[in-house]
């Protein structure tokens, strides 16, 4: 009876779940739906600047699918999104008509979910998270992007890539390093600097060495030791 419990609880309301960049359309707002499904349109709608208008989920789609499976719309575990930033498609019917604008974001949302984990126009047991999308897999997906979540769990956060390192540090004593990205190779230890900034360092370092105060000079020193 727990577990039953538990997976129960995973299922909301849409309009419980939706608002600010991700809404519902009024006549499925009271349609359950995987919680962790709307918090990753949540996500990729934040990251992509995107808005989202959720216009079907189970109670105004069909119980089966063009291949003859059960949908995961009747499951909860699916929505469609047909109108993006208040715009739909202009009757899109392959990669090449309707609304360029509506394509464009709609690829955007799409590439947001695959950095979440979504599989890109493949849906089946190996495939927990899947997002239909410029495709006539499981009917015309060229005018709404169809997105499925049967998975129990939430997504990571999408990787925004490294931060950039190449910022200029200045000693208190005036000895300023500039680091670099070539020839990147981690110490022994663990340390984390490169090759280059240790270089860059000594170099530096030996033509104020004069100058420096004794503290800096140590540490100086253990740093040509670990070279």
């Amino acid at each position: 009876m727990k577990k039953i419990i538990k997976l129960n609880e995973k299922y909301v309301p849409i309009k419980d779940l939706t608002g600010g960049n991700v809404n519902v359309d009024n006549d499925i707002s009271t349609d359950n739906i995987n919680s962790y499904l709307i918090n990753d349109l949540k996500t990729v709608s934040q990251q992509t600047g995107i808005k989202i208008q959720i216009t079907s989920a189970k109670s105004d789609h069909g119980k089966g699918t063009k291949s003859g499976n059960v949908s995961r719309h009747y499951t909860n575990q699916a929505v469609d999104i047909a109108r993006l930033n208040g715009q739909g498609s202009s009757g899109a019917s392959n990669g090449k008509n309707g609304s360029a604008q509506f394509r464009d974001n709609g690829n955007k949302i799409k590439d947001a979910l695959v950095k979440l984990g979504y599989k890109w126009n493949s849906e089946g047991k190996s495939n927990p998270k899947a997002v239909l999308w410029q495709t006539n897999t499981g009917g015309n997906h060229f005018n709404h992007l169809h997105v499925s979540n049967t998975s129990g769990e939430g997504s990571p956060p999408i990787d925004s890539g490294s931060s950039d390192t190449s910022s200029s540090v200045e000693t208190s004593d005036n000895v300023k390093i500039t680091p670099t990205n070539k020839g990147t190779s981690a110490l022994e230890g663990g340390i984390g600097l490169t090759n280059d900034v240790l270089n860059n360092l000594a170099s530096t370092a030996s033509k104020n060495e004069s100058s420096l105060s004794e503290s800096v000079k140590d540490e100086i020193n253990i740093i040509k030791r670990l070279m």
